[in-house]
């Protein structure tokens, strides 16, 4: 007999994650025939039975061990189930941790599959964003014939692997992400009754977006304290916008919706969608929806056009120089949040200057510094140093025209999102750390 977690690593060892029928039946209840097995034993295949479960001998595909902790009339593994694994167990992890099986599946699949031990085992929810920076901090050319590859960079072949290995995830999403919950289909209680008190204790200020935005606010924690112990429910509610624009207009409260005027004053709709709609602001509710149909026409075709005139404008400027000498710069306070876009760049200090690096930037974070910057470059007609420019974008000296665009594509992106449902929120912004 077999532990379920020696099982496991053997199956895993064995690369059975990718297929999809094995791992279908470690994480879910099958039913079969008690000789199913038999047309198709490869080796580790779950065979689950009324009274135990089992596996095919992978030394001999004719015989079943049986597993002996595995629980009987449900799946052998949940995907938030614990487990303690010791390093080297797994060849991207170098310490003993507790993990779950599903972060377990999911550095098998994507991460040692596709890049060894390269990137270290990763715990928890993870976004593509984090794989993507992890792999671009590390990528490099394939090396001229003849010549080694770096053991520690990632290559594009790799990459393709990780990428794969992702999209073969999509197989199991009717294993591993819920589809509701019965608390979900409702909200708290008392929802009800907090929105009339919030509504009547600001009801001379319902013209000012912060107060609606501060309304809904407090809401949507009621609605998250509703939720907070239902994992079923925020296993698949991981956006701010299911709270913020779907949930918040079904159970909390309309709120202010953006119409066919600018401006700032809005008019505030109290009754959410589960109670029916509000007659009485029957025009603003349409003119939402005529305001987002228009936005999705005219305002996208507006920012498609901004690019197209930044590219025309800017098609001769171009990395003409190495440094221009400039003592200007724009003041930056570098953080933890926003130092990588500074890496590359050059800060302007009292006896001279110094590039950021990966190396060196950790000794700046938290202080407000001055980094050269285009905008003060010095080089003459419409060329700009490599120093002000930064290494990124002086590795193309003849292509600044196509970064410059970005900022019509950033509009394009901002008109194409307000055609949609916009969340009304306050938010704390400090500039020095937010422009860049």
């Amino acid at each position: 007999m077999t532990l379920k977690h020696e099982f496991f690593n053997q199956a895993m060892r064995a690369q059975e994650y990718r297929r999809t029928a094995w791992v279908v039946s470690a994480f879910s209840r099958i039913y079969e025939g008690p000789d199913d097995w038999k047309q198709d034993p490869y080796p580790y295949r779950i065979v689950q039975t009324p009274t135990a479960t089992y596996y095919v001998n992978p030394e001999n595909t004719t015989q079943l061990i049986q597993i002996d902790d595995a629980p009987v009339g449900e799946a052998p593994f949940q995907f938030e189930e614990k487990v303690y694994i010791k390093a080297g167990e797994i060849p991207n992890l170098h310490e003993d941790i507790t993990t779950t099986y599903g972060n377990l599946l999911y550095n098998w699949l994507c991460i040692v599959y596709a890049f060894g031990s390269k990137i270290d085992y990763i715990r928890g929810r993870v976004t593509p964003g984090q794989i993507e920076k992890m792999v671009l901090e590390r990528y490099e050319d394939y090396p001229p014939e003849g010549v080694s590859k770096n053991p520690t960079a990632i290559y594009t072949d790799e990459w393709l692997r990780c990428a794969n290995a992702h999209f073969h995830l999509e197989n199991f999403s009717q294993l591993a992400v819920p589809a509701g919950s019965e608390k979900s289909m409702v909200t708290h209680p008392d929802m009800a009754k907090v929105r009339r008190q919030l509504y009547e204790e600001n009801k001379d200020r319902l013209h000012d977006p912060a107060v609606i935005a501060s309304i809904i606010a407090k809401l949507k924690a009621l609605d998250k304290e509703w939720l907070k112990d239902d994992k079923d429910a925020m296993g698949f509610l991981i956006k701010n916008k299911s709270f913020e624009t779907v949930r918040r207009k079904l159970y909390y409260t309309i709120g202010a919706e953006q119409g066919l005027e600018d401006g700032v004053a809005v008019k505030a709709i109290e009754r959410p969608l589960v109670e029916g709609w509000d007659v009485s602001a029957f025009p603003e509710l349409l003119n939402t929806a005529r305001a987002g149909s228009f936005n999705r026409g005219a305002q996208t075709q507006l920012g498609g056009v901004e690019v197209k005139t930044l590219l025309r404008a800017s098609s001769n400027i171009r990395v003409a120089g190495t440094d221009c000498g400039s003592r200007l710069g724009v003041e930056a306070r570098l953080t933890n949040e926003n130092s990588r876009y500074y890496v590359g760049h050059t800060v302007i200090l009292e006896d001279g200057t110094e590039k950021l690096t990966k190396e060196n930037i950790g000794s700046y974070l938290g202080k407000t510094v001055r980094v050269r910057s285009a905008m003060y470059c010095q080089f003459p007609k419409t060329g700009y140093c490599e120093v002000c420019i930064g290494d990124k974008l002086s590795l193309n000296p003849t292509g600044l025209f196509t970064a410059i665009s970005q900022i019509g594509s950033t509009m394009l992106g901002i008109f194409m999102s307000a055609a949609h449902a916009k969340p009304l929120v306050v938010e704390h912004m400090d500039y020095m750390t937010s422009i860049r």
